[in-house]
Formats: structure tokens, C-alpha cells, sequence
């Protein structure tokens, strides 16, 4: 009887080891002990230059992430340009505590989204820190996300490589080296951008999705194109056998172009475009400063004088289509724009019917 109760007392023992050891070897996640990383913070603003678009805009560091047991970890590090980080950009990922960001990622971040060159902007930060790797058996472990910092950033004007596709015709002389372009804002299938056609528009042209002749990627008119002069829309085809577009006589044309329904819309067109109001003598034509169109960057720009005063852009010498705006941002029948009296280069963007911009650079 005493050997069995004996034996007893060693098979509990022996439970009792496994089951701390159990305990060792597989432990339990427990979310209340868990900690984010902390962000560092940065100074209080930046105002970036070109000349050091290569360097280091900041090298962030933070604390790592405490799981509250042996875990591998993955930090990324996010920015937005509104608080509650409704559109987020990824900076970088490191299983360290520190994520180098060089100035041309946060510039072109800035410019992307419209921020004009010059215009400090502010920035917010931070960190998500994932779970990798365990020591035992741990699941549904959620992100661990740090507080957010902020800091002003003021970016320097440069140029956007955004996708695009190709504008090929008589007006270029059918040389893929010549296209224009139409530009995706948003990285998406939507494409849009400002053509200049000289006097060959109704000539022909194709959109291609390279600078070359692949039947899949070459969009020109079909049997069912609208044959209308000046159509608002027309629905293109694929193919080496689809025709050229000449629906279209102006010099200038905004379109915006579908990939993947392949539909082409006109947005507006006109011959001439310029600058109108007191600042340039007056509001009838015959004070018209003619802005000149400048291919390498598909924009308009001209050097001018204004008196203290205000003007506006339109198209053709009229009404019918005016931009006016404020603070880099044109709106179609906007309000005057107040300048300075000053010698100015003026340039508008109308490439993007969505953000149409335009630039007062003095030159005095």
C-alpha cells in the first residue's frame, strides 16, 4: 500500500515538471502585456532642396516593440498628409530600430499629391510594428502601432514620372521618338493629359501602350466609332487593323483615355490659350498675352509683366472656357487671381482635368 501511495505522489511530480515545462516551451500571447515601438521625434520643420534629393531626408529610429515574450519582429514605417492616416504611404520596412527615407521619396510624395513647390506641408508619421517569427506556439497576434509625430515639409518642384501611354500621328509625323503623352494620375487604367496636334488633328492619330506597334496595346478607331465631329466620347479597338481617330480639327485637346473599356473622352479643346484681366491692361482681347505650349513638359508658360491687379486664364480669346483659382489651384470659371506688380514667369499645367495648376515664379 505504501508503494503505491509512493508511486502516486512521483506520478504527480513528474505532471506537475511537464506542465511548467509546457508552459516554457509554449508560451501564451497576452495582448495587455504587449508595447509599441516609439517613434523619435524629427525637427520641427524641413525645407527640402534638389541638390539633395539623394541624401537623407531623416534616418526615423524608434524603441522595438515589446511582445511580452520571444518574438521576431517587422517594422514599417507609414506617412500621411492627414491625421488619421486615411492614405497612407510606405517609407520602408526593417526588422532593426531605424528606416533611412532619402529627401526625393517625401518630395515626390508632396508633389504627387498637388502640394505646390514652396508650400510647407504638414507630414505625420508612423510606425507598424508585425509579428514574424515565435517561440512556441502563438497565433492572432494583431499590429502593434506607434503614436504618431509630425513635422512641416516644404517641397521643392520636380518632375513626376507617372505611367502613361503614348499619342502617335501625322502631327509628329508617325515617330514614336515625338509622342505625347497622356499621364495616370492614380496609377490606375485612366489616362488623361494635354495634346498639341499643330493643324494635323483631323489627320489621324492612335494611342499606344508602348513606344512601339504591339496589336494589344495599339487603340485606334473600329467599325462602330462614332464618326462625329467633336465627339464628347468614342469607343476605341485593339489591334494592328483598327483606324486612325480623326474625329477631331482643334489644335489643343485634354482627353482622357480608358485602358480597360477603352473608351476616349474629350474634355475640352481650343487653339489658344491666355492671359486675360487689368494686370495685362485690360479685359477685352485685344490685352490676350498668348502663353506658349512647351512639348518636353506638355504645359503652357510665358514670361509677363503685370501691374498690381488681377487676371485670369481662357482659352481662344473668350469666356466659353476661363480658369481662375488661388494658392496653385485653377477651378473652370474660377474667381480673378490677385498678383503683384512684378516681372513673372507664368505656367499652367492642364494635363489633369482633375488638378489643373499653374505657377507665378518671379523673375525680378
Amino acid at each position: 500500500m505504501k508503494n503505491i501511495k509512493y508511486l502516486l505522489f512521483a506520478l504527480i511530480g513528474i505532471l506537475a515538471v511537464t506542465a511548467c515545462s509546457d508552459d516554457k516551451e509554449n508560451p501564451i500571447y497576452n495582448s495587455a502585456s504587449a508595447s509599441a515601438p516609439t517613434l523619435t521625434a524629427l525637427s520641427n520643420a524641413y525645407t527640402l532642396a534638389q541638390t539633395d534629393a539623394d541624401k537623407a531626408f531623416a534616418t526615423f529610429t524608434y524603441t522595438a516593440a515589446n511582445w511580452g515574450l520571444k518574438l521576431a519582429t517587422s517594422y514599417t514605417l507609414q506617412t500621411s498628409l492627414t491625421e488619421d492616416f486615411a492614405k497612407t504611404y510606405d517609407l520602408g520596412t526593417s526588422t532593426d530600430v531605424s528606416i533611412p527615407v532619402v529627401t526625393k521619396d517625401i518630395n515626390s510624395i508632396l508633389i504627387n499629391k498637388g502640394i505646390q513647390p514652396g508650400s510647407p506641408t504638414k507630414m505625420y508619421f508612423r510606425l507598424l510594428a508585425n509579428a514574424t517569427g515565435v517561440s512556441g506556439n502563438v497565433s492572432n497576434i494583431s499590429t502593434l502601432t506607434s503614436a504618431t509625430i509630425s513635422t512641416q515639409v516644404t517641397p521643392y518642384d520636380m518632375d513626376i514620372n507617372y505611367p502613361k501611354v503614348y499619342i502617335i500621328g501625322d502631327f509628329n509625323g508617325w515617330d514614336h521618338t515625338k509622342d505625347l503623352f497622356l499621364y495616370s494620375f492614380e496609377s490606375n487604367t485612366i489616362y488623361s493629359g494635354l495634346i498639341d496636334f499643330g493643324s494635323k488633328a483631323s489627320n489621324g492619330f492612335k494611342i499606344t501602350g508602348i513606344a512601339g506597334w504591339q496589336d494589344n496595346l495599339n487603340w485606334g478607331s473600329g467599325s462602330t466609332t462614332i464618326t462625329t465631329p467633336e465627339a464628347s466620347s468614342i469607343q476605341l479597338v485593339a489591334g494592328g487593323n483598327s483606324g486612325n481617330i480623326q474625329n477631331f480639327s482643334n489644335e489643343f485637346y485634354n482627353f482622357t483615355y480608358d485602358t480597360s473599356s477603352l473608351v476616349l473622352k474629350k474634355n475640352f479643346s481650343f487653339n489658344t490659350f491666355s492671359i486675360i484681366g487689368d494686370a495685362v491692361g485690360g479685359w477685352d482681347t485685344t490685352n490676350d498675352v498668348i502663353m506658349n505650349y512647351d512639348a518636353t513638359k506638355q504645359r503652357f508658360s510665358v514670361d509677363v509683366s503685370f501691374s498690381d491687379g488681377n487676371m485670369k486664364f481662357r482659352a481662344d480669346k473668350d469666356w466659353a472656357l476661363n480658369w481662375g483659382g488661388s494658392n496653385g489651384v485653377l477651378k473652370v470659371g474660377g474667381d480673378n487671381i490677385s498678383v503683384k506688380a512684378g516681372k513673372y514667369r507664368v505656367i499652367v499645367d492642364l494635363n489633369n482635368p482633375d488638378k489643373i495648376t499653374y505657377q507665378l515664379i518671379s523673375l525680378d
